[in-house]
């Protein structure tokens, strides 16, 4: 076990200039997990976005590639060779704006693994780590940068990653992390499982804000903070605000049985369009392992 103190840690959070990421990033994570004056001395964080030019403003990388979903790969690989290039770091945590990470306990999961060896490590995707959050140590880093004219930029970026690194024999170690969809969860949640865990998913299904308002409810439960009692947990779907690409994003699994029951009563199309991609996605995934 190494001593937590001494793991040199950066923390790359994918983030986008556009609502509702940067009010999340601004509201949520920056008034909650992230505060720079309160950072440990060994760890960094740094939120990357797509732009027109390479530059660094504070701790925001902008990258040369239009925010679009098929760039993410692009904006990763480039973020990770600015950290190469300017950090004296052992592991890489990449994160996004729907996470929630403490850093303490991030850093005593840390502790378990030896600095100069390969590890890839998130919450399983089979063979990829989820890409909201995934553990990279410097010598996997510097494997991916070694072989990035190897990355699939066809495949969504965790996907992409992961084919990469297995095709090296590199291997995802699962890591456990919460999740949580909706406002609803936030009274049933097991505080005691909360305490331990350094990475939760804080992305609410049919308003993205309501990440913001999970953040802040977690925050105050590791502060020792009463949490605020004006929020209403039992808001349900809006349905006029359902899109294609809401629903495409949704974990289904995670809804509840009458939202799903309204979904197929008031966009029955929709609906079917969205299980059909699903399943698609999985054929291909399946198809190349």
């Amino acid at each position: 076990m190494s001593d937590v103190n001494e793991i040199k840690l950066v923390i790359l959070v994918l983030s986008n200039n556009a609502d509702p990421w940067n009010k999340i990033e601004n509201e949520g994570i920056r008034k909650t997990w992230y505060k720079h004056s309160q950072l440990p001395k060994n760890v960094s964080v740094l939120f990357y976005y797509g732009g027109d030019e390479e530059k660094i403003v504070d701790d925001r990388l902008f990258l040369p590639y239009p925010e679009l979903l098929e760039n993410i790969g692009y904006k990763t690989i480039g973020a990770f060779e600015y950290v190469e290039e300017n950090f004296d770091y052992d592991f890489l945590f990449r994160t996004n704006t729907s996470s929630y990470v403490h850093i303490e306990n991030l850093l005593k999961h840390l502790s378990q693994y030896e600095f100069n060896k390969h590890i890839y490590s998130g919450f399983n995707g089979g063979m990829f780590a989820s890409g909201c959050g995934y553990t990279l140590s410097k010598k996997s880093v510097q494997t991916v940068i070694n072989n990035k004219d190897k990355w699939n930029h066809e495949l969504i970026d965790d996907v992409a990653l992961g084919t990469l690194l297995n095709s090296l024999n590199i291997r995802n170690t699962n890591a456990s992390r919460i999740d949580i969809t909706s406002l609803m969860e936030l009274p049933k949640l097991n505080v005691d499982l909360l305490f331990k865990q350094f990475h939760i998913r804080c992305k609410c299904d049919w308003n993205r804000l309501n990440d913001i308002v999970i953040m802040k409810h977690i925050h105050d439960l590791y502060s020792g903070v009463k949490p605020d009692e004006s929020i209403d947990f039992s808001k349900k779907i809006d349905i006029n605000s359902v899109n294609y690409e809401w629903l495409s994003n949704v974990m289904l699994s995670k809804l509840e049985k009458r939202d799903v029951l309204l979904l197929l009563r008031e966009k029955p199309v929709l609906f079917a369009r969205v299980i059909l991609k699903k399943l698609r996605s999985k054929f291909v995934i399946a198809k190349k392992r």
